[in-house]
């Protein structure tokens, strides 16, 4: 199809090519059959069980299912239609009743092209729109050219430039470009290695484990097997004592398993990452990755709410970290859920010169962090460990046997716990940012523009106003973070300051 040239195509409405049948029927259909299979579940059981002729009812109702998945696949591909206007994009889809979205271009965090499978061969992409509104409606206009999802970045651009950005200069946004443009200033590239090592410390393998202990239980139930026959058969044949040999099986077993979701976890960072870009474009930032799905994300500088760098457990035995550039956006409930742009893997040494992406002014800071004050860990020792473990072995003392006070010893290493945990807090007050440092294992951090912080709260117990001293809560707009135990005149002063901040700060910061 031959694109419109100059501004021909502003104010029109356009319609998606007839490959979108296929990006409809898995985004929507898929969805669609799942719901009426859940809800249609009591008939489907009435029929196996009360009808006679069970495979042509059936049939009957496998096919009905499939008409009215692919009359509202149709109907969507039919109706679908967008339009690019001066200020907003517009798309309308639907029969008898049509749904209209309207998305303003000062709303949009990230346009994101991705070149699903699907579409590859016909060279069209997918352009989905993160914005900051109050809606759940995804905004997407898939199977459209590489030149139209162009024109429609430019649209985009060049509004966000004149009237948000502040800069004449639009940003050139070929969604296929993997080599550095002329106007970039850096290019960050992460070999496949290093992506797939994300998959072992993004947390995914605990939200899998927790799926699939259900699944496997059900399994087991219905094949009949006992496990704990099958173990004691297989300890028998290992020339150790069996209760020793029963040990070690459960381990290799929680071993191998732990292993499998690894692998889960490992295989999808790699699919997701692929071959993962970063480029630096003036105002914004440009993400290339994926493998199945090529996607290219682009994220304004301007609506950054803060950085996030984060380790965990696993990170830390990697020695690696994860940046996270935080933005917000909101359901249709109003309740904020925050949307992150994320640099899967880098070492620990490198997180500070991609900072200066977004916070340039940060390039040449020396991080010095002053620590909390020390009632801080008395107050964790005494209200966290010593009251509760005091509490709890009283009751099983006076329930059961005086010498089980030994349990008291659990006290020790909750105490350890809590002294490194405390040995981690820190903070920065510089005059734009709040840096907060904290952890356990692994070291994360916490980098806070002050002009967009949305409001803050002073929390002072009597112990802490007798010494001086009080707690922050600081509301942004992607998360609440504490600041515990600091001075209480530096905590009136930090608030004072971000109160003038965000009031007389002609930038931007959504």
């Amino acid at each position: 199809m031959l694109e419109d040239s100059n501004t021909d195509y502003l104010n029109r409405w356009h319609k998606v090519s007839p490959v979108s049948l296929v990006h409809f029927f898995i985004s929507r259909g898929l969805k669609l059959a799942r719901e009426l299979i859940i809800n249609a579940s009591p008939a489907f059981v009435g029929i196996v069980v009360a009808v006679d002729d069970r495979s042509f009812w059936l049939g009957i109702s496998a096919a009905f299912i499939v008409s009215l998945i692919l009359l509202d696949v149709i109907v969507m591909y039919i109706t679908y239609r967008y339009r690019i206007e001066d200020e907003q994009i517009t798309i309308k889809h639907g029969l008898f009743t049509v749904e209209e979205l309207n998305l303003k271009y000062a709303r949009i965090q990230n346009i994101n092209n991705s070149l699903p499978w699907y579409f590859k061969p016909f060279n069209l992409l997918k352009c989905t729109f993160d914005s900051a509104g109050s809606t759940d409606k995804e905004a997407e206009v898939p199977g459209i050219t590489k030149q139209r999802a162009k024109q429609i970045a430019d649209a985009i651009n060049s509004y966000q430039a004149e009237h948000v950005m502040q800069t004449a200069e639009a940003v050139d946004n070929d969604p296929e470009s993997a080599a550095a443009d002329a106007t970039e200033a850096g290019i960050l590239k992460l070999s496949n290695l290093e992506v797939t090592k994300y998959g072992l410390t993004n947390g995914m393998i605990f939200l899998f484990s927790g799926a699939f202990f259900p699944v496997a239980e059900k399994l087991i139930e219905r094949s009949g097997i006992d496990i704990t026959e099958v173990l004691t058969e297989y300890a028998s044949l290992l020339p150790m004592n069996q209760t020793l040999a029963m040990v070690l099986l459960v381990i290799t077993a929680a071993l191998l398993f732990a292993t499998f979701l690894l692998s889960i976890t490992a295989i999808g960072a790699f699919l997701k990452f692929y071959n993962f870009e970063l480029h630096d474009e003036q105002q914004k930032l440009k993400r290339i990755s994926g493998l199945l799905e090529r996607e290219t994300i682009y994220l304004n500088k301007s609506k950054v709410q803060g950085v996030s760098i984060k380790q965990n457990i696993l990170a830390k035995i990697l020695n690696r970290v994860t940046v996270v550039f935080q933005q917000v956006r909101q359901d249709a409930g109003n309740d904020v859920k925050s949307s992150a742009f994320i640099i899967p893997m880098l070492k620990p040494d490198d997180w500070q010169s991609q900072l200066k992406l977004i916070y340039p002014e940060l390039a040449e800071t020396t991080f010095n962090f002053s620590a909390v004050n020390r009632h801080y860990l008395l107050k964790q020792i005494l209200y966290g460990v010593l009251a509760p473990v005091t509490i709890l072995v009283g009751l099983i003392v006076m329930l059961t046997d005086w010498r089980l006070v030994v349990v008291g010893l659990i006290a020790l290493p909750m105490i350890l716990i809590a002294y490194v945990r405390y040995k981690k807090y820190g903070y920065m007050i510089l005059r734009d940012f709040i840096i907060i440092r904290e952890g356990l294992v692994g070291t994360n951090f916490h980098i806070l523009h002050r002009f967009k912080t949305q409001h803050m709260v002073e929390i002072t117990s009597p112990t802490q106003r007798r010494h001086g001293l009080a707690s922050m809560k600081i509301q942004m707009a992607f998360n609440k973070l504490k600041l515990p135990y600091v001075p209480l005149g530096l905590a009136r002063e930090v608030i004072n300051q971000n109160l003038f901040l965000a009031e007389t700060s002609h930038q931007h910061w959504m």
